[in-house]
């Protein structure tokens, strides 16, 4: 299964949303997985819960390099006199 970074706005047709489950205490649903199944068979595997979502891009972003505040350069302006 595949984990993507972020899904399409679009779905082709056929594009099927799935949720597996099982019976827990009071007749709720405890969700175990969740997915996108694509026409062609490709299962995008999806979080549990948003907060797992936030937290592994978290991680994401403090493994990413980045250059210091002072360091990144501005776009030059260009400005035109008549």
């Amino acid at each position: 299964m595949t984990s993507p970074d972020r899904l399409p706005r679009h779905f082709p047709v056929g594009t099927r949303y799935v949720v597996e489950g099982v019976p827990g205490e009071n007749g709720e649903l405890t969700i175990t997985s969740r997915m996108v199944v694509l026409p062609n068979g490709t299962e995008l595997s999806l979080p549990l819960t948003p907060q797992r979502l936030a937290a592994r891009m978290a991680r994401r972003a403090a493994a990413r390099p980045s250059p210091a505040r002072g360091d990144r350069k501005r776009p030059e302006r260009k400005t035109t006199r008549s």
